[in-house]
């Protein structure tokens, strides 16, 4: 019966190491970027970058990925030469066990956009998409089981194209864009990776340079699940149309819910009467420009309304009166406007509390 040996490995002790010049051509420059696991198998993928040539011009480069055994061998490699200048920053598996890969596109145009692609186990390209919202992807995060991706890097900004922003841009399933935001100020920022949170938002770290030459300072955005920095702002004013004795005319002057968006935030109108509420935008039906109640009797009513954008609410109430009025004739409310400050020197402040319709104006003079 054979003896069982106990092969005890020291912490940091190498098990095996490759240099691939066999794989590569070893005349011009190739790294990995990227590692990436198969589930359920001890194989792995690299994705890198190989034919760096930085001696002439124009520079050119391709995306390589390859599988590797578990001793690291390599089984087989193929090479993306999708443009003049391609590189590979990120990859990652979706649900369907495919892999989508981001980076760097060069066209032959010339210039930088930035690049996403899908492949198989097998390494077969299935899509990809030259990004012209963003110059350069970083990193990137799925959303909502491979439905989407949040990409992350940088844009280059116009006129000269030289300074640079950090760039968040959504694209669908397919690689599609659907909307891309930039942050920065007036030197050039660098998004690096992102990172989901618990609110539905993303966390992105990078750089952003300072007017001292050769100093840089960590630079971090906090976003909502729309890439937006803004919370929403709920505001309406309410007046009787005048088209039926007991119709009230509520007029939505909320700011940042942008409800008509492909990921928007909606709006819940509550009326005060006990009727129920009126929904609209993401998910719901288009928000009107004007959002029409007929009451039942008159009186005094509190009307709500609350604006949804991710996981942020914002709600604005208002009280009025709702008295009989003829067909065709709009019934002026009663209104309140307080000065401040009192007495006024160089800015004056103006507050209209009530609800006041828009053919109503308010006129002042200093």
């Amino acid at each position: 019966m054979g003896r069982l040996r106990r092969q005890n490995y020291r912490q940091g002790e190498v098990l095996w190491q490759h240099r691939y010049s066999a794989d590569f051509d070893t005349t011009k420059q190739s790294y990995i970027a990227k590692i990436l696991t198969l589930p359920q198998s001890s194989d792995m993928f690299y994705l890198g970058l190989e034919n760096y040539d930085d001696s002439g011009n124009p520079i050119q480069c391709d995306i390589f990925l390859a599988r590797v055994d578990s001793a690291g061998a390599i089984l087989w490699k193929n090479v993306y030469n999708i443009g003049s200048r391609d590189a590979a920053g990120h990859v990652a598996w979706t649900p369907d066990q495919k892999m989508v890969f981001v980076g760097v596109y060069g066209p032959p145009t010339g210039g930088r956009r930035g690049l996403i692609g899908k492949v198989d186990t097998l390494g077969n390209l299935i899509w990809w998409h030259a990004l012209e919202e963003i110059h350069l992807v970083e990193d990137f995060v799925m959303v909502n089981e491979g439905q989407a991706y949040v990409l992350a890097g940088i844009r280059a900004m116009p006129p000269l194209y030289i300074k640079t922003n950090l760039c968040i841009a959504k694209t669908d399933s397919s690689g599609n864009v659907l909307w891309a935001r930039d942050y920065g100020g007036s030197e050039n920022d660098y998004g690096y990776c992102i990172a989901p949170t618990d609110d539905g938002g993303y966390l992105v770290m990078g750089r952003k340079d300072t007017a001292a030459i050769g100093k840089a300072l960590v630079y971090m955005v906090k976003t909502n699940c729309m890439g937006l920095l803004t919370e929403p702002q709920a505001a309406f004013t309410a007046y009787q149309t005048g088209d039926s004795p007991l119709e009230v005319g509520f007029q939505n002057l909320s700011q940042y819910v942008y409800p008509d968006s492909i990921d928007g935030g909606y709006y819940v109108w509550d009326f005060g009467d006990g009727s129920p509420p009126f929904v609209c935008g993401q998910g719901y039906g288009a928000c009107p420009a004007l959002v029409t109640h007929e009451y039942a009797t008159q009186g005094q009513y509190t009307a709500t309304l609350t604006a949804f954008v991710c996981t942020d609410t914002a709600v604005a109430t208002q009280q009025f009166s709702v008295v009989p009025t003829a067909v065709g004739q709009v019934a002026v409310p009663t209104y309140r406007i307080s000065v401040l400050p009192n007495p006024a020197s160089d800015v004056l402040h103006l507050e209209a509390v009530g609800a006041l319709s828009p053919s109503h104006e308010l006129q002042f003079s200093l």
